[in-house]
């Protein structure tokens, strides 16, 4: 699949034959029908910036250093591809079949921006892959891909049944994305695959039927108005701000990983920063109540649920209906509303207090 091809790919394979289903305000909802398994499939799916990714590293990059963060940076992308896999219920296959299913995976990724596989060369005797691309989303700004080599870990692990890890072989980024996957490699991590399992009641939770929520908006909405647009290279763009889809636990297992070394508060600041940080360039209104309502487009458009926030004294309450759920905490989409909300109001709020439902997820800031 070509540059010129992935435009019209994301037009008529992902969004208009809706296996992305994007007209719902506060629910992305993504369809594998036959292409990873012989099983039917949903996920959620909500859109986040590119810049909290790559200014996450920077900041992990100062405090732990860079040994520490390409290391857990490629933890990170590594359980992201495992848990790919799992949500698509994806078969391991034989090696004669593993060329066609792993074209379409990065096919597929290329469609949001991934173009770190523009070429995939095989060396199947060898166990050997090489993946060579250009202006890959988050590593074109961080100059780091080690997210991207363990998602190729993570998946080729789980489809040639056995650990295979990839390194970063990049020359003169953004315009050399080379990565190379080898059974030669030594042993870095592997995932433990229980962690990332999605919960049973994975699709009870998150497709329940909704009640029709007036003046909210939905992805086709941004479409519509040319608020959300994508190029050539198939890279999202919010009014300016590069964007990106992904299924709600991949995202949530970020904050995972810098929980599990006692870095919550590293993540935390660095989300809070950089939400802040796009914030301001996004709420173009005057008045805070204004502020607020374009905020809660943004967060039903990209697929967070309905929200509805409320100021009590000092304190702010927000509340999402129809939230996606995973059996992880929902750090990363709880700091990002954070980091939001300080630039509206210009204070610096701190999460006191989250509940979860079936049906509302509930923040308390003060």
């Amino acid at each position: 699949m070509g540059f010129k091809d992935i435009k019209d790919y994301i037009s008529k394979q992902l969004i208009f034959p809706k296996v992305l289903i994007v007209d719902e305000p506060g629910v992305i909802t993504n369809k594998t029908v036959g292409q990873l398994s012989k099983k039917n499939v949903r996920t959620r799916i909500i859109f986040t910036f590119e810049d909290i990714y790559s200014n996450l590293y920077f900041d992990t990059l100062n405090k732990l250093g860079k040994k520490e963060a390409d290391l857990l940076t490629y933890k990170i992308g590594k359980d992201n591809g495992f848990r790919y896999c799992l949500l698509s219920k994806a078969e391991k296959i034989k090696d004669a079949f593993i060329p066609d299913f792993i074209y379409h995976i990065f096919n597929t990724f290329r469609g949001v921006g991934m173009s770190f596989s523009e070429n995939i060369m095989f060396d199947l005797k060898k166990k050997s892959i090489i993946f060579k691309g250009t202006k890959n989303i988050i590593c074109r700004k961080s100059h780091s891909g080690f997210m991207m080599a363990g998602i190729v870990s993570g998946i080729l692990s789980f489809l040639f049944g056995r650990n295979i890890e990839a390194r970063v072989c990049c020359d003169n980024c953004p315009n050399g994305c080379n990565i190379i996957a080898d059974y030669g490699i030594e042993k870095v991590y592997v995932p433990d695959v229980k962690e990332l399992v999605p919960r049973l009641d994975y699709e009870d939770v998150n497709f329940r039927k909704m009640k029709l929520v007036p003046n909210t908006s939905s992805l086709t909405d941004f479409f519509k108005f040319k608020r959300l647009q994508f190029d050539k290279f198939g890279k999202f763009s919010f009014e300016g701000e590069t964007v990106m889809p992904c299924e709600v636990g991949l995202l949530d297992l970020h904050a995972e990983n810098y929980l599990k070394i006692g870095e919550l508060d590293l993540f935390r600041d660095s989300v809070v920063k950089t939400s802040r940080e796009i914030a301001k360039k996004l709420l173009i209104q005057t008045t805070n109540k204004d502020k607020i309502k374009q905020f809660e487009n943004i967060l039903s458009g990209f697929g967070y649920g309905i929200p509805y926030f409320k100021k009590i004294g000092d304190e702010i309450i927000a509340e999402l209906s129809y939230a996606p759920i995973t059996k992880y905490r929902p750090f990363f989409r709880v700091f990002l509303i954070n980091g939001f909300l300080n630039e509206i109001f210009g204070k610096e709020f701190y999460v006191k207090e989250l509940t979860e439902s079936r049906i509302i997820y509930s923040i308390r800031l003060h």
